[in-house]
């Protein structure tokens, strides 16, 4: 995604920016995490993944934020994209799990990846992505 990348940042960069809006914290201390940015060098999304580098195949996308400044502009899409495109080079598959106010968000990030991902509805709209 041009002028995007992901990086892996710390726990306390991600969590002070979650805290900013205290909508979401990092997550349960009970799973390997991994904290990551995705940034453009002016606007910034970040994530928690969880049981990114364990044995199996799959991850869980845990927290996925876009601080106020930046919603509703397009970051948090274009950031989306690119943070499955980097997952999905490392797990086949992901599980998703929108909170209700973020379902419309994710439906759009989802047409907009298209027929390279394969979804399986486990409750509502919570689903495994797969890589095809």
């Amino acid at each position: 995604m041009k002028g995007f990348s992901v990086s892996k940042v710390s726990a306390d960069i991600v969590e002070e920016h979650l805290n900013q809006t205290g909508e979401i914290n990092i997550g349960h201390d009970g799973y390997e995490r991994s904290f990551f940015a995705i940034s453009n060098g002016v606007s910034t999304a970040y994530a928690v993944i969880y049981d990114l580098y364990d044995e199996d195949d799959f991850a869980e996308l845990a927290r996925f934020f876009v601080p106020l400044k930046y919603r509703n502009k397009g970051v948090g899409r274009k950031a989306a994209i690119l943070l499955l495109n980097y997952l999905f080079e490392i797990k086949t598959n992901l599980l998703i799990d929108p909170v209700d106010e973020t379902v419309d968000f994710w439906w759009a990030v989802a047409a907009e990846v298209g027929d390279s991902i394969s979804f399986e509805s486990i409750d509502g709209p919570k689903a495994i992505w797969s890589k095809i």
